[in-house]
């Protein structure tokens, strides 16, 4: 299994998402965050599994399974995986291009 790298922007990008679900609907936004970190950890199980996105280098994008229509924007690098973005799919495209190691 790949070492899970989660950047701080998509960090905070994540628990602000789920504060605006939470704020919804009480509960949601917990179902969010519970949801998209068992998405992570499928990526660190086999982070080649889902296809080039954006392209960036070898960025890569899995697409939301469940009831929330997230997208986690990815990196693998090495023996590890860099969470770039958990983007809603209505945010411009390539805003997460300067985080983790896409930084020049």
């Amino acid at each position: 299994m790949a070492e899970l790298i989660i950047e701080p922007e998509a960090e905070a990008e994540l628990e602000d998402a789920g504060d605006r679900y939470e704020e919804s609907v009480p509960g949601l936004g917990l179902d969010l965050l519970l949801e998209m970190r068992e998405r992570t950890l499928e990526l660190a199980e086999a982070p080649l599994r889902h296809p080039v996105f954006g392209g960036v280098a070898d960025v890569r994008c899995a697409h939301a399974v469940g009831r929330f229509p997230h997208l986690i924007v990815y990196m693998p690098l090495g023996d590890a995986v860099h969470v770039l973005a958990f983007m809603h799919p209505r945010r411009s495209p390539g805003y997460w291009a300067n985080r983790g190691p896409l930084r020049q």
